[in-house]
């Protein structure tokens, strides 16, 4: 089943919102507004390096990195695509980047503040992060599970406006009809979806998305695509995500960061060319 029309769930939405007089996703922090307001960028990545081995192995010289000297600024209202083999750093990039992982080397600054110095219950109501598996639910309704979304890092919103914002993550997703049905006796991609709702809930200021097409069919991959590319273009949101469906990173995105080498290399769709696919998969 495809989702349903995005455009038509967020405008049912604004039309029913038109008169509180509330903006559609207002969940973003007061201090982050100027990533809608002004160029800055929503990271600045300045000279990022990782690796999984000790410090002592850092400081001998022999330490193997998964990322290295990599610099970028990525800004709103855009879908960057992160593709590369397995283990060639994109989930850590990710996860660095959402203030999980902060045994980095570097800089990086969100919404021109240093990452590493902000609270994690600030950056969970500042951006939402779908992990590749989900952890063990409760034995909660798929409404109940995308709702934990609207409480990360303890937001105060009250019980009618997460219902609202619930009920809207739904829809986008495809899972209107699902909502009272338990997430254990969903199917895997519908599992997806669900995950899906709760980032939406969370945050679409910011969504940092690992690998979130797994487990769906072609014609759900494509629409979760069109509902991740309408949220980039009306919400003014910066969408990263990891993808191994190379097709389809290629349609929707406004850039592609390529995972080949410890430098990851930022292109345009365009430059994605089959060489340059081949050079990024190729057997070591």
């Amino acid at each position: 089943m495809a989702y349903i029309g995005v455009s038509e769930v967020i405008s049912d939405y604004l039309k029913s919102n038109q008169k509180t007089g509330k903006k559609s996703f207002d969940f973003l922090p007061v201090f982050c507004y100027s990533i809608v307001m002004t160029t800055t960028p929503v990271f600045d990545i300045r000279n990022l390096s990782f690796t999984w081995d000790k410090p002592k192995a850092v400081c001998s010289g022999t330490a193997r990195y998964v990322i290295t000297g990599f610099n970028a600024q990525l800004c709103s209202r855009q879908i960057i695509t992160l593709i590369g083999r397995n283990g060639s750093g994109k989930s850590t990039l990710l996860k660095i980047l959402s203030g999980l992982n902060r045994r980095y080397d570097g800089d990086v600054f969100f919404c021109g503040q240093q990452l590493s110095g902000l609270r994690r219950s600030l950056l969970a109501r500042s951006m939402s992060y779908m992990s590749q598996s989900s952890d063990e639910m409760p034995p909660f309704t798929v409404r109940e599970i995308a709702d934990m979304g609207n409480y990360a890092g303890l937001s105060g919103i009250d019980a009618r406006q997460a219902d609202e914002r619930t009920m809207m993550a739904l829809g986008l997703t495809g899972l209107t009809d699902k909502a009272d049905i338990p997430y254990s006796q969903l199917s895997g991609g519908y599992q997806q979806r669900v995950m899906l709702a709760r980032a939406i809930c969370q945050s679409v200021n910011v969504m940092l998305l690992d690998e979130p097409m797994s487990g769906l069919d072609i014609v759900c991959k494509d629409s979760m695509m069109r509902t991740l590319r309408h949220i980039a273009d009306t919400q003014d949101s910066l969408i990263m995500m990891s993808t191994h469906d190379i097709d389809l990173a290629k349609r929707y995105s406004d850039h592609i960061l390529c995972f080949a080498g410890q430098t990851p290399q930022m292109l345009l769709p365009s430059e994605l060319t089959d060489e340059k696919i081949e050079e990024i998969f190729r057997e070591e």
